[in-house]
């Protein structure tokens, strides 16, 4: 309900990814900028982690302050995490795929 409307960025990464943890401070900075400058209904994020361990997601999330909601580890989240991978052709990370969430 909450993305509905919305211009949503699915962000794939995982803690173990060395190119993700150089790419996620640049889109931690791009996120921020886009809430100061845009409307609250504006750009959303997501994080679809690869990790296979919550701890693990939740750890790197924190310290590299992705301040946006995240897919939660759960095996109904994992499901849907894997389904988006393949809707999306993600065959590698970091990815981010920006898609418009229908109103309807």
């Amino acid at each position: 309900e909450r993305l509905r409307g919305r211009v949503v960025g699915l962000y794939f990464t995982a803690s173990w990814c060395g190119p993700c943890r150089r790419f996620t401070p640049k889109l931690v900075q791009l996120y921020e900028a886009a809430a100061r400058a845009s409307p609250p209904d504006g750009l959303e994020l997501v994080l679809v982690s690869w990790d296979e361990i919550g701890d693990e997601r939740r750890e790197y999330a924190r310290q590299a302050g992705m301040r946006w909601l995240a897919l939660p580890h759960s095996r109904e989240a994992r499901a849907l995490a894997d389904e988006l991978t393949l809707r999306y052709d993600v065959t590698s990370i970091p990815a981010l795929v920006v898609v418009e969430v229908s109103a309807d």
